[in-house]
């Protein structure tokens, strides 16, 4: 699983590398009214969401951190990670608190309403983790919701979004972090969490391994992508 990591972080690398038409240098100080002569590059980011971001011995580590690292390095910009709950990220954002977000977020038609994402750098979907005690119970995805079992998500996601709008949930529960929510599931809180696939690939090396699953079928196509102020066209 490690090294899937690092064949992951090494394609995203060369997807966002790739996407760059002109050099983000030439192009830090457009015509926009916004400043990009400070030599920091603000990243906003919720570091509870393993493995695109997380705290590791009390360091922020993870997918989202070492990309920010090398658009950073690309500007000539040193890296300042900025770290808030997941709700507060794009209020921050709007506020100037910071000047990206960088933090495994799904594009969506609401978000643009408010802000600007850059071109998505990974495609994946949102997917249903049980107790590994429950696998004879539920086989599927859906044969979990249709079950009447308790479905759990991260409130403000696109998980919610997902579970709002299947009518077969006849229960659920919103949680602020992944650690709450996959905690709840362990403990018999609820009996299915529904979130983004990078939470089910870093399973396997969490120390949720010996208790919890993904079933690993993706229920919906999602983009992820980078958001910045809608009036920062140079930085986009």
């Amino acid at each position: 699983m490690q090294q899937l990591k690092v064949v992951a972080l090494a394609i995203m690398t060369m997807i966002v590398l790739a996407c760059s038409s002109t050099p983000d240098k030439d192009v830090a100080q457009g015509d926009t009214g916004v400043d990009h002569t400070g030599q920091t590059l603000r990243v906003g980011l919720s570091p509870d969401y393993p493995p695109m971001a997380y705290v590791e011995d009390g360091v922020i580590k993870g997918m989202e951190v070492e990309l920010a690292m090398e658009v950073a390095a690309d500007m000539g910009k040193t890296m300042e990670l900025v770290p808030m709950p997941w709700v507060e990220l794009l209020p921050a954002l709007m506020r100037g608190d910071v000047d990206v977000v960088m933090s495994g977020m799904t594009v969506t038609d609401e978000r643009k309403q408010l802000v600007a994402f850059s071109e998505p750098y990974m495609t994946l979907g949102q997917m249903a983790i049980i107790r590994i005690r429950d696998a004879g119970r539920f086989r599927t995805p859906m044969q979990a919701l249709e079950s009447g079992a308790k479905v759990g998500y991260i409130n403000d996601t696109t998980g919610q979004a997902f579970v709002d709008n299947t009518p077969v949930v006849q229960s659920r529960q919103g949680y602020a972090s992944v650690e709450l929510a996959l905690t709840a599931l362990s403990a018999g809180q609820i009996d299915v969490f529904i979130h983004d696939a990078p939470t089910s690939w870093d399973l396997a090396v969490s120390p949720w391994a010996d208790t919890l699953i993904s079933l690993y079928r993706p229920l919906t196509q999602e983009s992820l992508a980078w958001a910045v102020r809608k009036e920062d066209t140079a930085l986009l």
